[in-house]
């Protein structure tokens, strides 16, 4: 994973650790991202369906952490990519940045130029709802 598409950043007082809170808990993922219908453990990782149209309707999803990251892997998709989630916390605030590297894309049909602003926007739009989600929910929900 060497190309980068994008990335997305937003700040927020939402404390870092309840967005990690959410983002390794992938059960909560139709929550902020609407275009996901379904998502089932699979061992270590998710099965994650979409709404079609989407690139990837049926995925697999790996999710790791670091001291300061949480990484969703995907593969078994049209388009194999990985997605890092970086939180930073300082004075009260958390800045959540947000950068999706993809794979080999030999099996689109369309040029990824092409596809990078909308999905940077689509993802844009439901990392504003993750921060929106991680405002209203406690860590118990």
């Amino acid at each position: 994973m060497t190309n980068t598409l994008f990335q997305n950043t937003v700040t927020t007082s939402v404390p870092a650790d309840r967005l990690r809170t959410i983002l390794t808990q992938p059960e909560k993922l139709p929550l902020w991202n609407p275009a996901i219908t379904g998502v089932t453990p699979d061992n270590a990782d998710v099965l994650i369906t979409r709404r079609p149209p989407a690139l990837n309707v049926h995925e697999r999803v790996s999710i790791t952490t670091t001291a300061e990251q949480v990484i969703y892997q995907s593969t078994e998709g049209q388009l194999a990519y990985r997605l890092s989630f970086t939180l930073k916390q300082a004075a009260g605030l958390t800045t959540l940045t947000e950068t999706l590297q993809v794979g080999e894309t030999s099996q689109l049909r369309v040029p990824l130029s092409l596809l990078a602003p909308i999905a940077k926007q689509a993802f844009a739009r439901n990392l504003q709802s993750l921060v929106a989600i991680a405002e209203t929910l406690t860590l118990a929900d």
